[in-house]
């Protein structure tokens, strides 16, 4: 097919558009694997995946519970011990888009200071049960 004579100003302008949107597309796509730089708290965040049971004026206490196959909002936590009351593993995802696997055998205690933006999922076949301890 041969095309003859000039596109208006408009079919230009519009074909434009559409060009750029695409573009915009696939770089977002491109970039979507990585996360916010700053999200909520854990349990402010995803309260299904974490639940709040205990605070006061120093700590606050949450079971997080992550069933096979599952991942949880983007999310931050202040320094915290993490208890895992099952073996779990999957990956943790950063802001900056990098993938850390883990794994933990029950029992295991994990301490960690203030952690930014990140999401975790479950890639084990059983639930992942672990106990957090945050400082305020």
């Amino acid at each position: 097919m041969v095309f003859s004579g000039a596109f208006s100003k408009k079919s230009m302008l519009l074909a434009a558009m559409l060009a750029g949107s695409f573009v915009a597309g696939v770089a977002f796509k491109a970039y979507s694997d990585a996360g916010p730089a700053s999200a909520p708290l854990s349990y402010i965040a995803d309260p299904q995946t974490y639940h709040l049971l205990k605070e006061n004026d120093q700590f606050r206490v949450i079971m997080a519970k992550r069933p096979p196959g599952h991942k949880d909002a983007w999310h931050s936590h202040s320094a915290l011990a993490l208890y895992s009351l099952t073996d779990c593993q999957g990956h943790l995802f950063s802001a900056d888009g990098k993938v850390i696997d883990v794994k933990s055998k029950a029992g295991t205690v994990i301490l960690n200071p203030a952690t930014p933006s990140h999401t975790a999922d479950n890639t084990g076949t059983t639930e992942c049960d672990q106990l957090i301890v945050e400082r305020k």
